[in-house]
């Protein structure tokens, strides 16, 4: 018989101000489960926060943080049709808004490709690991070549 025990989780995410895209505070708040399960969160320290900044337009916020929500451990993603597609939908923009917003993530190293439809996640502004893995995750973005247009 499974044992049920009470998580408690705080996750955070950052609010973004609808007109212009920028981050204007953390909103945290708790969940309770009697099942134990892996809760989808990504961190965003005060670092990536203040990058926010740099981005050029909302469209380039949001896809950031669609790309944060659905990257694996190692900062990785795929992006093919479907992601996308379903990028698109969640933005609320058309797919050449979204590869423009993707260039502007290269151009400002929010990102990197590390080869067609494969991109990592900058760890200095957006993680899944712990403190103690993120020097690892930082020295792998490091070694990726950054590109220039």
């Amino acid at each position: 018989m499974a044992v049920q025990t009470k998580t408690k989780t705080t996750i955070t995410h950052p609010a973004i101000h609808h007109h212009d895209g920028r981050v204007t505070e953390i909103v945290e708040y708790n969940t309770k489960s009697k099942r134990k399960k892996t809760e989808t969160f990504f961190k965003l320290d005060d670092y990536g926060l203040s990058q926010f900044n740099l981005l050029s337009n909302r469209s380039s916020a949001l896809v950031f943080l669609y790309l944060s929500s659905k990257m694996d451990s190692q900062n990785n993603i795929n992006i093919d049709s479907f992601i996308r597609k379903e990028m698109s939908e969640w933005v609320g923009a058309k797919n050449r808004i979204i590869l423009y917003s993707l260039s502007d993530l290269i151009k400002i190293d929010f990102i990197r490709r590390i080869s067609r439809g494969n991109y990592m996640v900058n760890p200095s502004l957006s993680t899944r690991v712990a403190e103690e893995k993120i020097k690892k995750l930082i020295n792998e973005y490091n070694s990726i070549t950054k590109e220039t247009k």
